[in-house]
């Protein structure tokens, strides 16, 4: 109903006014930079132009524009009747673009929102086209019309078309419009041309919504339709549901599946829709889409046989099918099908009241050392319709705790406890961490109750069961061994094993003849609170035998009190020893530090890590390892000794240097002139095992 004109002032002179045009014939004289024509009808164009004024004189026109006003109604109204909720859609108003400013100083006309009506009455404003309306009953039916506003100037447009619905609970629906059927070649969840086969499809949350279906809901049973009988039983097949974020299957989805629905030995036995009772149902969260993946293990031969019905879609069902092995845990490679099996879902709509459902409902722990603890998991699930609050009890030796995800702060001590309240919201689920942690060595066996305000269930129990035991513990009586003899006599004398633990205790025993006793050696160095002092490097070996190939594990410790990092390892390893490969050491917070030499013989080697920084990769405190694999020389004899030094960053005072050597005797064949029974043996939880030393 109006036309606005804004316009800019000549760049020099003062004009007393301007001048306005409409459909070339003079209409009006303002003297502001706008004007609004409300002498128009919606639907025409009229084309204006300004002159400006400076007394009796009259400028030359500004170029002429044209406008249409109008006001268009919203079209193809469409109200869509689910479980307790009517969904809208429209087709956007013609004519206008989201608001957008077109000139330094004007907009034009926009469209600001839409305003929804039911049963005659305003109910909400919404920018979008589509809304869906949760405040309704079901079983009653309402009437919907949806008006366009505008902005600059304001305005409601005529009603669009009227739409009804009637909002019914919604039971059971298919997710797929397709009729085909796929070859007895073809790729599906119940096809035989190949012995094993998994695969996996996407189910929007759109589409479930456009088929009335809105979450949090239950899901009791899907099933696919059965075109064509597979002709063998399938053994071990699975169904496997889980949210997912992905529109489709161009990748596969491993991640949250959680099995639903398995048989030992499945066959159909009648086309049409074959239906699976989950074990578990399955609380769509209403938000993300689900994937439902299927498989089953090898069939005695591969045949041409089982077929569904399929609606084409784009990456709709991803597989992988073998003759040679079992594909039902393959996530990788395959292939890509538009041929994605129809869904049928049955549902439970929340219920009246809060109703529990708590998953699983035994829990053992087997055996766990006292002092330590094991966690496992557990799921209230509120299918109701009102919020659900109660108690959880846990029997001695267990604890519990609300788990936490990745994103949120690890839990305080006083958040794990023997009695924790909870309160779950309607068609809502938490999970929650059960712990067992043993002080003694006995079995821990009994209920978790949580009793609660529940319609269905008000006290469950899970059955836990564990069992504390404290580890084989070894003690031995005597550090030594001694006999004085004369050459040629024999002697004898013993020490005893005892198993202090709760657990058999396994043992074995080796001899080592040595000609003299030798150890890691460190470089002395006064301590100095700014330094590397104390830092070392040790060897997990303190002997070697000649002409054997072996692993040798460095450690690296920094001893550093404040900032100082170790910046470098460096290794001397003697001629007769050859290095075959060198590993980075790792575990440093900096990075890894890497060699520069990974084989040779009589080589030495710089492992070197330093941070954008400059600073070196392993701080105070921590450690770090590589492994080095050399062949002995069966030549090389005597102590074998490793020189080696640490490099500090210089962050720091002296020393910034450490050296020493890692020394190794010689090993030799068994020792002629000692024998040890027994050489193994087992020792039971509190028992003792006499070891005698023949000499």
């Amino acid at each position: 109903g109006s036309v606005t004109l804004t316009w800019q002032a000549p760049i020099t002179g003062t004009p007393t006014g301007y001048k306005v045009y409409k459909n070339n014939t003079a209409l009006t004289t303002v003297t502001g930079l706008t004007y609004t024509d409300t002498a128009v009808t919606d639907g025409t164009t009229y084309s204006y132009k300004v002159t400006a004024l400076y007394g009796s004189d009259e400028s030359d026109p500004t170029a002429t524009v044209t406008a249409t006003p109008n006001m268009y109604a919203p079209t193809n109204l469409v109200a869509t009747g689910g479980d307790s909720v009517v969904m809208l859609t429209w087709t956007a108003a013609a004519g206008r673009e989201a608001e957008e400013a077109f000139s330094l100083c004007s907009k034009d006309r926009a469209i600001s929102s839409y305003r929804i009506y039911r049963d005659g009455a305003a109910l909400t404003t919404v920018t979008g086209t589509s809304y869906s309306d949760t405040n309704v009953t079901n079983g009653t039916t309402y009437n919907y019309y949806v008006t366009t506003l505008y902005s600059n100037p304001a305005g409601e447009s005529a009603a669009s078309n009227t739409a009804s619905a009637t909002p019914n609970i919604v039971t059971e629906v298919i997710i797929g419009t397709g009729t085909g059927s796929n070859g007895t070649s073809t790729a599906c969840p119940v096809n035989q041309y190949y012995r094993s086969l998994h695969g996996q499809a996407v189910y929007t949350a759109a589409e479930l919504n456009a088929a009335g279906v809105f979450g949090p809901i239950n899901i009791t049973k899907i099933g696919f339709n059965i075109t064509g009988l597979p002709a063998q039983a399938m053994p071990n097949f699975v169904v496997r549901m889980g949210h997912t974020t992905a529109t489709n299957v161009s990748s596969w989805i491993s991640e949250g599946l959680t099995q639903v629905w398995s048989s030992s030995s499945y066959l159909p036995t009648a086309t049409g829709w074959n239906m699976y009772t989950l074990s578990t149902p399955f609380l769509w969260n209403g938000i993300d889409n689900i994937v439902v993946d299927t498989a089953f293990n090898q069939i005695a031969s591969w045949n041409y046989s089982g077929t569904t019905e399929y609606t084409e879609v784009s990456n709709g069902y991803r597989y992988v099918r073998q003759d040679s092995s079992d594909q039902t845990n393959i996530f990788s490679g395959g292939y890509n099908s538009s041929y994605r099996p129809n869904l049928k879902l049955t549902l439970l709509p929340n219920q009246s009241g809060p109703m529990i459902l708590v998953n699983p409902t035994t829990l053992a722990y087997g055996d766990v050392a006292v002092g330590s603890t094991d966690t496992k998991t557990f799921t209230i699930q509120n299918s109701g319709d009102q919020t659900l609050t109660g108690t959880i009890t846990t029997p001695a030796g267990y604890i519990v705790a609300a788990a936490r995800n990745s994103t949120e702060a690890p839990l305080a001590g006083k958040e794990s406890r023997n009695s924790l309240s909870f309160s779950i919201n309607a068609g809502a689920t938490k999970t929650y961490n059960l712990t067992f942690a043993p002080t003694a060595v006995a079995s821990y066996n009994g209920n978790v109750v949580i009793t609660n305000n529940s319609n269905n269930n008000t006290s469950v129990n899970i059955a836990v069961s564990g069992t504390g035991y404290i580890p084989p513990t070894i003690s031995i009586d005597n550090d030594s061994l001694y006999a004085y003899l004369q050459v040629g006599t024999q002697g004898a004398d013993s020490f005893t094993i005892t198993n202090t633990g709760s657990q058999t205790l396994t043992f074995s025993i080796s001899m080592t003849e040595l000609g003299s006793r030798a150890g890691n050696l460190l470089q002395a160095a006064s301590a100095q609170e700014k330094s590397i002092a104390g830092s070392t490097l040790t060897l997990d070996a303190s002997s070697y035998l000649p002409g054997t190939t072996v692993d040798w594990t460095f450690t690296a410790t920094n001893a550093s009190t404040d900032t100082e990092w170790l910046r470098d390892v460096i290794i001397s390893f003697p001629a007769g020893v050859t290095v075959n490969s060198a590993t980075n050491f790792v575990g440093g917070s900096g990075g890894d530090m890497t060699p520069d030499v990974t084989s040779g013989n009589g080589v030495t080697i710089t492992w070197h890590g330093e941070t954008s920084y400059g600073y070196g990769v392993i701080k105070g405190g921590e450690s770090a390892s590589a492994t080095v694999n050399v062949t002995i020389g069966s030549s090389f004899g005597g102590n074998l000794t490793l020189p080696w030094t640490l490099n500090g960053d210089i962050y720091g005072s002296e020393p910034h240097t450490l050296s020493g050597s890692n020394v190794l005797t010689q090993d030799s064949p068994p020792i002629p002139w000692l024998s040890v029974q027994p050489l193994s043996g087992n020792i039971a939880a509190g028992q003792s095992q006499t070891i005698t030393a023949n000499f």
